[in-house]
């Protein structure tokens, strides 16, 4: 059993939240909200029957659509690390350290707020970067593990573990049944 410290930091969090919103979604959004723009406009230039001047369509479909983008730019880079952080200090359990421990069989943690013990089979799925690993329990609830508390080859062997035991690529799901 490998068993370790950890203390997640303000920036973990970050990474964590960062991580759990994949860019592909927000560019999906801009996507979706362009082209339902252009839809609109074409649609009213039609009920009005004036003719369409697709230059200035276009320019305005661009401008909404680069507006959408550089939003969605500010919200990720800007404005939610700084909710995040402001919730990570708020959030008291946060910043207490706690002990991350697994198996073949088992994830454990151990806080001075309580114990978990959590088969491999009741992770829905998990994601990594450079900085920590995501462990799901459902879509919105994960568990964080900082590669930092890790040595490089406990990150190996977890890395190795939760491909074998959750899914067997980053943020895909196992069949729940």
């Amino acid at each position: 059993m490998n068993a370790v410290q950890v203390q997640i930091s303000a920036d973990d969090y970050v990474s964590a939240s960062l991580l759990n919103s994949p860019i592909g979604r927000r560019i999906a959004v801009v996507l979706v909200a362009t082209v339902s723009m252009l839809c609109v406009l074409v649609g009213l230039q039609v009920v009005y029957r004036d003719p369409i001047d697709w230059r200035e369509l276009g320019t305005l479909v661009g401008a909404f659509g680069g507006a959408m983008v550089l939003l969605s730019i500010v919200s990720r880079y800007l404005l939610l690390p700084r909710r995040v952080k402001r919730v990570y200090r708020q959030q008291r359990n946060l910043q207490r350290p706690y002990e991350v421990s697994w198996d073949d069989d088992h994830y454990s943690t151990r806080s001075e707020q309580g114990n978990a013990r959590i088969p491999w089979n009741e992770f829905l799925k998990w994601r990594e970067n450079k900085r920590l690993f995501l462990l799901y329990r459902s879509d919105v609830l994960f568990h964080m593990v900082p590669k930092a508390a890790l040595s490089n080859e406990q990150v190996a062997d977890f890395s190795r573990l939760i491909r074998d035991k959750i899914a067997s690529l980053p943020g895909r799901r196992r069949k729940v049944s």
